[in-house]
């Protein structure tokens, strides 16, 4: 048995070890046609051939510097390489059989290079066969392929950053912490799909509920992703852990992870505290909408306050200040408005919210900086602003549930309908009879009344039909 084992443990050594190394081929490749090797297909697609002499010794290519002449022996022939792997198209190049720099300062070179995550491939023109002579033209090339069948080291390719506050100062108004994940490729390779999954801790919530990324990320990009979290029920000065977020990445049909480590915070209820407002909360048309920022610091120190606010796109700043700071004293409050355009309002708007920082007089001392830290951060509350528009639009979307067309009330009718036991005027009853009419003639009602009226009218019929008998015999016996 151990010599089983220890066989098949060095055949792992050198499978791992021949992967490693280069695998050499050779091929020739006529016009048109192509090569497949280790699932690389090599297609020569055109050639540029010399146009004089048969190059039947090119040893003359070596001492001849006369461009023309290069040209018309066929030294500087190249061939016009495709290169595909499983059916996905990689790079083309043009290879000659030696480095040269033509007449016209084009450099061509007789080896490329191709890396990717799965392994290399180089090819080595050996010559290229061109002439009027030969039936088609053909390059003889060497290949070599190399599977990069190494240890992947995830954390030498990628990091991944979870950042919470240290000290997170949940505003009343909107009592949602802040929560940013920031994923780096650091590597050589460029991946077309990275998984990026975090959880929260029980007795938390998050917005948005699904904390699950897929990305592509190239080599020297970061990707970044904020989220908000809320405790259920939350205690101020208790100590919260939110668990690692986790990144994945597939290289060579491996999957690897890498995990942050847990975060934890103090939760702290917010002396300062920052509500945003619109003086509309409904609007028909584009058009402008001020905005209110009102702070208020709570504490018994002065503070520092620094909001930053941010609008979307389809919006303008007609007046005003987004960005702004202040000192307020203990118990102080102060307003900052700004007048928004709002350019689209096919939809509900929702504006987003502000942030703030703050600094308390003799806040901590940080060296490295030589500033006081900030005493805590947080964010203000959102605004929805709902468009009239939308809701018609809706209303008309939905006709069974759209209510009767509204008819205008004026102050007797509205008087009359508080109060039963007055009477009504003859306009208000004239006005009563025609909404009544009005109502009959409906697109809705209007096939009920067609009915309406034709079983009336045969019953009128029957009814005729029924009692003019009767008359007719009266009058014969009125005549006897």
């Amino acid at each position: 048995m151990k010599a089983i084992l220890f066989f098949i443990v060095l055949m792992n050594i050198i499978a791992v070890a021949s992967a490693s190394e280069w695998e050499e081929h050779t091929a020739t490749v006529y016009w048109g046609k192509s090569v497949d090797i280790s699932g690389y297909n090599i297609t020569a697609a055109d050639f540029r051939p010399g146009t004089v002499e048969e190059p039947t010794n090119k040893t003359k290519c070596d001492v001849e510097s006369d461009a023309f002449k290069r040209k018309a022996w066929g030294c500087d022939d190249y061939v016009f390489l495709k290169i595909s792997k499983n059916s996905d198209p990689l790079f083309l190049d043009a290879l000659t059989q030696k480095n040269n720099t033509f007449i016209d300062g084009s450099e061509f070179y007789n080896e490329t290079v191709y890396e990717d995550a799965q392994g290399s491939l180089k090819i080595i023109a050996l010559d290229v066969v061109t002439g009027k002579y030969i039936p088609s033209p053909y390059a003889e090339l060497k290949i070599l392929v190399k599977s990069n069948e190494f240890e992947f080291d995830i954390a030498n390719n990628f990091t991944i950053v979870k950042t919470v506050p240290p000290e997170a100062h949940v505003n009343p108004s909107y009592p949602f912490i802040p929560v940013l994940i920031s994923v780096k490729n650091i590597g050589t390779y460029d991946f077309s799909y990275i998984w990026v999954n975090d959880s929260i801790s029980e007795g938390i919530i998050s917005k948005p509920q699904e904390l699950g990324w897929g990305k592509s990320l190239k080599k020297g990009e970061i990707w970044q992703e904020e989220y908000f979290i809320k405790p259920l029920k939350p205690v101020a000065g208790k100590e919260y852990t939110l668990p690692p977020a986790t990144l994945y990445v597939v290289f060579n049909n491996i999957t690897y992870n890498l995990s942050t480590g847990t975060y934890p915070f103090i939760l702290r209820s917010s002396d300062i505290i920052v509500t945003k407002t619109a003086d509309k909360a409904e609007i028909g048309e584009p058009g402008n909408v001020t905005v209110n920022i009102k702070m208020k610091n709570n504490g018994s120190r002065a503070a520092l306050i620094k909001v930053r606010d941010s609008i979307l796109p389809d919006m303008e700043i007609m007046g005003g200040e987004l960005n702004f700071s202040i000192v307020l004293q203990p118990d102080e409050s102060y307003n900052n408005s700004y007048i928004l355009k709002l350019n689209n309002i096919s939809d509900n708007v929702t504006l987003p919210y502000a942030r703030f920082d703050f600094k308390e007089y003799w806040s901590d001392y940080n060296p490295e900086t030589k500033t006081q830290n900030n005493t805590g951060s947080g964010i203000s509350n959102q605004i929805e602003i709902k468009s009239v528009s939308a809701s018609k639009q809706d209303n008309t979307a939905s006709p069974e549930s759209a209510p009767d067309e509204k008819t205008p009330v004026n102050a007797s009718s509205a008087k009359a309908s508080s109060s039963p036991t007055k009477e009504l005027s003859s306009a208000d009853t004239s006005w009563d009879i025609l909404n009544i009419i009005r109502s009959l003639l409906s697109p809705q009602q209007l096939p009920y009344v067609v009915l309406v009226l034709l079983a009336g009218g045969g019953l009128a019929v029957f009814i005729n039909r029924t009692i003019s008998p009767k008359k007719d015999k009266q009058k014969d016996k009125s005549k006897l």
